[in-house]
């Protein structure tokens, strides 16, 4: 399955596009809040949002998967971990490529980021993953730019 995520060209937000539905982003006003994901119906299928005002972590909550923590390993600039659910998923970065790889070692996901754009472009292998890959690389996008987040 191929998922693309985008800014909207009017208003804010991103639209995430998939073979099957569509949907959007429906960040506060506030810098801290959290970020609703809505499917076509403008029903939420999950949230994410930072840990803390300065905090480069994400807690991401899934509706009816739970509750995952995304953030940077500690051991390594170009890793980060998204742990909940007694599941641990690995994300790790080469240049513009994001890998996730699963607690098994098995791939789940590739994505890449559009050289002069803000878009992504994202093959998953298990969909089954979906809404938590989703998740994960809304969370690289909201943390790039951040001191405490992904460097460019």
């Amino acid at each position: 399955m191929k998922i693309r995520i985008s800014p909207r060209t009017f208003g804010a937000g991103l639209d995430i596009s998939t073979p099957l539905e569509t949907y959007s982003t429906k960040k506060p006003l506030a810098p801290f809040g959290d970020t609703h994901v809505l499917n076509s119906r403008g029903t939420q299928v999950a949230r994410l949002g930072p840990e803390s005002l300065f905090s480069g972590a994400y807690n991401i909550i899934i509706s009816g998967a739970g509750f995952y923590r995304f953030s940077r390993d500690e051991n390594s600039k170009q890793t980060w971990i998204c742990r909940g659910e007694g599941r641990l998923l690995q994300v790790s970065r080469t240049r513009r490529v994001w890998i996730v790889i699963d607690d098994a070692g098995q791939k789940v996901a590739e994505g890449s980021k559009a050289r002069f754009a803000s878009d992504y472009e994202i093959a998953l292998v298990d969909e089954a993953e979906f809404k938590l890959v989703m998740c994960i690389f809304l969370a690289v996008h909201f943390s790039e730019g951040q001191s405490a987040g992904i460097p460019d």
